[in-house]
């Protein structure tokens, strides 16, 4: 196994070293497996499929003679349940490790005892775990315990970055072979990084808003809305200079903004990233040095959907409040782009369009995490990043899931950093104090695998009859980081009251068919039980097609879109749609039925 970050397409020439088979490459998103596809194809200036192709949930471009198969993760999984052995296959990447995954963990679970069993034979599996911010100590000690390799972990503290690195193969006699590769990452060209001390300084007039008001309307004290109660301007101050972080002892407005972002909830400051933004176009109309081509395109991370469209909406009022006040704002235009996996992938595509030279008008990418990793935007040259992502929080105790606003890790933040500086140098906003990057963050995201239920994780242990007959709790032991026994023990609770499990937790014929659907088995359940009504009721009648519309849509996505600007019509015009319905699920079931009737009878159906 070999632990390295180059380009997959490399190793579809290595014949020798990477036999004969297929090589497969997971990525955790779809986007990120069609875009790195493309990008390889035109590298090699080779046509789509042949060669190198993608599959993806609903969509494949690949044949059977496809050498280099981009893929997510989930579909390499269900590869396993056709293709136990990965027979003809001959190497699996694993890019984007570090994001942990519960898909890729259980992959990797599978692939450690797959390794073994194809050890000695005439066509060895080979791993390569990718990334550019790996907890590479991790993962080598999972592989062999007794590793002695010693290196340089990727350093996430400032001024390090991942051009500190160094080149280095350790092999270690063991059953794996396990080896380590670490390359100096670099960007294009240099990038500029500012903490929201450095803002603060740059911007005079900047504000960073606080905590929210208490209820009731008094100022906020000690509460639960305030995150760091100890932060007043006085002991941040004393906390800086305790710690060491060298900052002007006399700028008083700084310490208070400071101890605003140290107090305040995980909550999106609209205002501060449109200021940020401002100072970009401000900063560029006065400086003397000039680039040649489109202006450099801005990327904006947001945690989700609703932080999306309320960035979109401040800075659109932004540029109007410029042009009132500003020489440079009135022949400026914004081509301000959002990206989330709500968005069709047409859509997400425009992100890699470049704009003309001489439009006057800037790019401004609002994203989710989606961009943080695989896509990779080469016009972009400002990231601005507030330190904050959705991600789903699990407790086994309750058995309650929740998705919540969150602080990224130290590696989000070297990961966000690369996507600057591809085309000229770049600048890197870091929306977030010094000490919060180097004692409130940790080093690397919690493994999905430890803040989601498990259910469709159990069930998979089971459908893939993996060597031993094991029980679920045994088989997620094996897991790089086990997720807890009591969330085990819940899925399989569930499990076994839905009936997908037997005495013992022996998979039932209905567990095996509600494996084999994508879709949670709560759903799949009420499929199944959908198709047994439908074709044995004594009526006629249609229940089938509503249930599969309302199952698809809830495991998938809302069929209805919010254009921006015109969210109250929006949502005024689903109500009306769905007016005397009382129910998202029916609402879903009659989306997709005047859909087919539409496209059986033509547009005149509603006229």
């Amino acid at each position: 196994m070999k632990l390295m970050h180059e380009q997959p397409s490399g190793l579809v020439e290595s014949k020798r070293q990477f036999g004969t088979g297929r090589i497969i490459c997971t990525q955790p998103r779809r986007i990120s497996a069609t875009s790195v596809a493309e990008r390889v194809c035109y590298e090699r200036n080779e046509k789509m499929g042949d060669r190198v192709g993608y599959q993806i949930r609903f969509e494949q471009k690949a044949t059977d003679t496809t050498e280099l198969l981009y893929c997510t993760t989930g579909i390499l999984l269900r590869f396993f349940v056709r293709n136990p052995k990965l027979e003809g296959v001959s190497c699996v990447i694993i890019d984007e490790v570090h994001e942990r995954g519960v898909h890729t963990d259980f992959v990797l679970l599978i692939l450690k005892d797959l390794v073994l069993e194809r050890k000695g034979t005439n066509e060895p599996l080979k791993i390569v775990l990718m990334s550019a911010t790996i907890d590479a100590s991790n993962f080598l000690k999972y592989f062999d315990p007794n590793s002695k390799i010693k290196f340089n972990n990727t350093s996430m503290c400032e001024g390090s970055g991942s051009e500190g690195g160094s080149i280095g193969r350790n092999p270690i006699v063991s059953a794996y072979s396990v080896s380590f590769l670490q390359v100096p990452g670099k960007t294009n060209y240099p990038i500029t990084e500012y903490f929201i001390e450095d803002v603060c300084q740059e911007i005079p007039s900047l504000v960073v808003s606080g905590p929210p008001p208490a209820r009731g309307g008094r100022s906020t004290g000690v509460g639960q809305d305030m995150r760091n109660p100890w932060a007043t301007p006085e002991a941040v101050k004393a906390k800086y200079h305790e710690l060491g972080l060298k900052r002007k002892s006399g700028d008083n407005r700084m310490w208070k903004n400071l101890s605003n972002m140290l107090q305040r909830p995980f909550e999106l400051d609209v205002d501060l990233i449109c200021r940020v933004v401002e100072h970009i176009e401000y900063a560029e109309s006065m400086s003397t040095e000039k680039y040649e081509g489109a202006l450099g395109s801005i990327l904006i991370f947001a945690p989700g959907w609703k932080e999306i469209t309320d960035v979109i909406k401040g800075l659109e009022n932004t540029l109007k409040d410029c042009r009132k006040r500003h020489s440079w704002a009135r022949t400026r235009s914004w081509n301000i782009l959002p990206l989330h996996s709500m968005i069709p992938q047409k859509e997400q595509m425009r992100i890699f369009d470049s704009e003309d030279p001489n439009s006057g008008r800037r790019k401004i990418i609002v994203s989710t995490s989606l961009a943080e990793t695989s896509i990779t935007v080469e016009d972009v040259v400002y990231v601005i990043d507030p330190g904050l992502l959705k991600g789903t929080t699990y407790s086994a105790h309750t058995n309650i899931a929740s998705l919540e606003t969150m602080q990224i890790s130290r590696s989000n933040v070297q990961q966000r950093r690369g996507r600057a500086g591809r085309c000229r140098p770049g600048v890197f906003y870091k929306l977030y104090s010094q000490y919060e990057f180097l004692h409130e963050m940790t080093d690397h995201e919690l493994p999905e695998m430890l803040r989601t239920p498990v259910e469709e994780l159990v069930l998979q242990t089971k459908t893939l009859r993996l060597p031993g007959d094991l029980r679920a709790q045994q088989v997620l032991t094996k897991a790089v980081d086990p997720p807890e026994p009591l969330a085990v023990v819940n899925a399989v609770q569930l499990l076994t009251e839905l009936g997908a499990f037997g005495t013992d937790e022996k998979l039932t014929p209905l567990g095996w068919r509600l494996s084999q659907l994508p879709v949670h088995p709560c759903l799949g359940k009420m499929m199944l039980l959908g198709s047994l009504f439908d074709r044995y009721s004594s009526r006629q009648s249609n229940l089938l097609t509503p249930i599969q519309s309302i199952c698809s849509t809830l495991s998938f996505k809302t069929p209805f879109v919010l254009p921006f600007g015109k969210e109250k019509e929006a949502d005024a015009a689903r109500k009306n749609y769905g007016q005397g319905l009382f129910s998202d699920h029916l609402l879903f079931a009659k989306v997709s039925d005047d859909y087919n009737r539409r496209s059986k009878y033509g547009s005149e159906f509603f006229q």
